[in-house]
């Protein structure tokens, strides 16, 4: 947002105000469609600078994958506006609630995975509700493959 000129204010790692919503929700929606395995090859390539030599009759890239990851997603209320939120769950799991001084927080637990709600900033010019997503037993998420007419996806360019 500072290359881009966008003006806004930040409280820790959130942005409760922020000038031009569409344009800053356009740049963090092209950080998903980075090519990582080209991001991350130069480190690779520090890590095993014997790759090419190894798997040279052989050519073959890095596979990455993430065991563990986390989401945050930030819903800016603006002051004197209100709203609501609402979802359906229909697996069994566990909920635990914490008053802190800072502030309240509520944590779903399911098969080792989570999902955790709270307050994370309240300043005059706009509050940030805070949803976290962790993943660390992706297992358990169904997906189906790839359709036996559709191609198969090339991974590593």
């Amino acid at each position: 947002m500072d290359r881009e000129g966008l003006r806004y204010f930040r409280q820790e790692n959130c942005f409760p105000w922020v000038e031009d919503i569409p344009r800053a929700q356009q740049l963090f929606q092209e950080q998903p469609a980075v090519n990582w395995t080209e991001r991350l090859q130069p480190f690779a390539q520090r890590l095993n600078p014997l790759h090419e030599e190894i798997f040279g009759n052989y050519p073959t890239q890095y596979y990455w994958s993430a065991f563990q990851c986390e989401w945050a997603t930030g819903i800016l209320f603006r002051p004197g506006l209100s709203g609501q939120a609402h979802g359906n769950f229909t697996a069994e799991l566990t909920t635990d609630f914490k008053s802190r001084a800072s502030r309240d927080r509520v944590k779903y637990r399911i098969n080792g995975n989570s999902l955790k709600g709270y307050g994370k900033a309240s300043t005059p010019v706009g509050d940030v509700f805070r949803v976290e997503t962790l993943t660390q037993h992706v297992e358990v998420f169904k997906s189906p493959g790839p359709s036996k007419a559709a191609p198969r996806a090339t991974y590593g360019g």
